[in-house]
């Protein structure tokens, strides 16, 4: 499985900083994006609405048929559902 992109939702800025630094020397040539809050209350409150939304951007099941994926799928519509 290759990667393109990654997604990090981080608890505060200076670990948004930290990243920004470390990460394209680790990823080289993947692409990333990461999302501070300002607290972890902010980051809990805020996950749901954003695990709906990556739920709906991920591509269609149907068209992925890899264990891994359909495990992480799973875990994510389950969490998006409770």
């Amino acid at each position: 499985m290759t990667v393109e992109h990654v997604e990090l939702l981080v608890e505060e800025p200076s670990m948004e900083a930290f990243l920004r630094g470390i990460l394209p020397r680790i990823l080289k040539e993947v692409s990333f994006e990461v999302y501070p809050s300002q607290s972890k209350k902010e980051l809990l409150l805020g996950l749901p609405a954003r695990l709906r939304a990556y739920a709906k951007w991920l591509p269609d099941l149907s068209r992925n048929r890899s264990r891994s994926f359909k495990s992480f799928y799973g875990a994510l519509v389950e969490m998006v559902d409770s």
